[in-house]
């Protein structure tokens, strides 16, 4: 989650773009698609009570009807955009920073400590919310039943998207100074070496160290749950880098490129889903669409990346497409995304206390919509005061 403080240096676009509104970016305006999708899935937590996960080695969730599954699948984007888009910032932001006569260990150094509040922000800003909104719930009203590798959590240290955020960021950011096809390569090697690696369904209830959990094997271990493996998404995050270096030195084919890539990423999903060998790590169980597109997010395997990786790039040249007051919405929830991920995490698990046995998904996209607006003006404010501040300055971490 990198801020428009870190991405301004591809905001002055070489020719007009359609809908162009002066600085804006489309790697803003891509980020505030995606952390507005990604509070639908927020919404279905803690308000309607529903929240599939898709974990290797168990059974894929199935799904009731079509509105079900749109609700969870649309929200896929958000994660692979979110480390696609910190890397492309981060190498932007160091590329901005070198340029005012920082060194590339002081830019390591930054990376380090703005991962490690990544950390701690997850285990003290963010899972109190997770921890209370799960509580207050009537168990019997969540759905579907959690299943997950390693058995039932009951209790302990969680770790979720901020962990692997700010840890891909850390490594991601002590590899920073290396050549982008060296970054590019790392990349796709990370993703598919996590393919490769992981673990098959017959090894679901095995108690693997934490760092097994940590590096590729998402699960439960003791009191330890771990959701976002490092190394798939580390992969995602170094390709993010590769895109933001393109984006600097050729902004002009910039977007061409990236919707180009995209189509070729879909290409290979549809290949690799409809094989369902080499990519999958659960096969098309069923007939349908919904059969077709249900694929696994912990870890990602190949065939979640390539879909939710093409429709981000693709999202990159479509969104600015789109009339310029929409635009303008989007840039500002993407201009504070740390702010914003804590902001709405707090509001939506406020809003569900009231709601112990969920709702249908009509309240779900209500309470979605209606929250979306306190957001956007606090999200405003925040970033007019962050970027009053030194471009060293740990609030633009937010």
């Amino acid at each position: 989650m990198t801020s428009v403080a870190e991405t301004e240096s591809i905001t002055q676009s070489p020719a007009p773009q359609p809908g162009a509104i002066g600085r804006l970016s489309q790697i803003d305006v891509l980020r505030g698609f995606i952390m507005v999708v990604m509070a639908i899935d927020h919404v279905a937590f803690f308000v309607a009570k529903r929240h599939p996960g898709e974990y290797w080695g168990v059974p894929l969730p199935e799904y009731p009807s079509a509105i079900a599954f749109f609700t969870r699948a649309i929200t896929h984007l958000s994660a692979p955009g979110f480390f696609l888009l910190m890397g492309a910032g981060m190498a932007l932001f160091r590329e901005s920073r070198i340029a005012l006569g920082w060194s590339q260990g002081r830019v390591a150094r930054y990376f380090i400590t703005r991962g490690l509040v990544l950390v701690l922000i997850n285990q003290f800003l963010e899972n109190p919310a997770w921890i209370t909104g799960f509580l207050v719930a009537n168990k019997d009203a969540l759905w579907p039943v959690a299943v997950t590798p390693g058995g039932t959590f009951s209790g302990g240290i969680l770790f979720g998207v901020l962990t692997a955020l700010g840890l891909s960021m850390i490594i991601a950011g002590i590899l920073s100074a290396l050549p982008t096809m060296v970054l590019l390569v790392a990349g796709i090697g990370a993703a598919v070496a996590s393919q490769l690696l992981t673990p098959d369904a017959s090894q679901m209830m095995v108690q693997f160290n934490p760092l097994m959990r940590f590096l590729n094997a998402p699960g439960i271990t003791g009191f330890i749950f771990v959701i976002y493996a490092v190394v798939p998404w580390l992969g995602v995050t170094l390709c993010g880098m590769a895109l933001g270096r393109l984006a600097r030195s050729k902004p002009a084919s910039f977007v061409r490129i990236a919707t180009g890539t995209g189509m070729v990423l879909l290409v290979s999903f549809f290949v690799m889903r409809a094989g369902g060998g080499f990519g999958n790590h659960h096969t098309v169980p069923g007939p349908s669409v919904i059969d077709f597109l249900n694929v696994t997010k912990y870890p990602p395997s190949l065939t979640f990346l390539t879909v939710t990786l093409g429709v981000n790039l693709l999202l990159l040249g479509a969104l600015q497409y789109l009339p310029a007051s929409w635009r303008r919405v989007l840039d500002v929830y993407g201009r504070s995304p740390m702010f914003f991920y804590l902001a709405h995490i707090w509001l939506f698990m406020v809003i569900g206390l009231p709601f112990r046995n969920g709702t249908g998904y009509g309240a779900l996209y209500v309470v979605w919509v209606i929250g979306m607006v306190p957001l956007y003006f606090a999200c405003k404010r925040y970033t007019a005061f962050k970027l009053g501040k030194p471009a060293g300055s740990y609030w633009r971490m937010m």
